[in-house]
C-alpha cells in the first residue's frame, strides 16, 4: 500500500520503513536508548530534559472516547541505523 510515512511500535516495521526511505513515527519504551550528540539517554531522561514551552499537544483524530491528543518534542539525534557513519548523508 503507497504511504508518505508510517506510524507504529514494531523494531522490525522500522526496519522495513528505514530500508523503504519513508519518514516515519514510533513509541519506543521510556527505557529505549538514543544516541544524541550530546551522548546516549534514555527515552525518559530526554522527555524530563525538553523544556516545556518546546513541548505541542497535537490530535491524532477522534477516537471512541473522543478526542486523541498526545505531547510531541522534536528532540535531536542521531540514528545509527539510518547513519551509521553519523555524516547526516544518505
Amino acid at each position: 500500500m503507497p504511504a508518505a510515512w508510517v506510524a507504529g511500535a514494531d523494531p522490525r516495521l522500522r526496519a522495513e520503513i528505514l530500508g523503504l526511505g519513508l519518514g516515519y513515527v514510533l513509541a519506543v519504551a521510556s527505557t529505549h536508548r538514543f544516541t544524541t550528540p550530546a551522548g546516549v539517554f534514555t527515552a525518559a531522561h530526554l522527555a524530563d530534559r525538553v523544556p516545556r514551552h518546546a513541548w505541542q499537544q497535537l490530535s491524532v483524530g477522534t477516537g471512541a472516547k473522543g478526542l486523541r491528543c498526545y505531547d510531541r518534542a522534536l528532540i535531536d539525534t542521531v540514528d545509527t541505523a539510518a547513519d551509521p557513519d553519523g555524516t547526516g548523508v544518505h
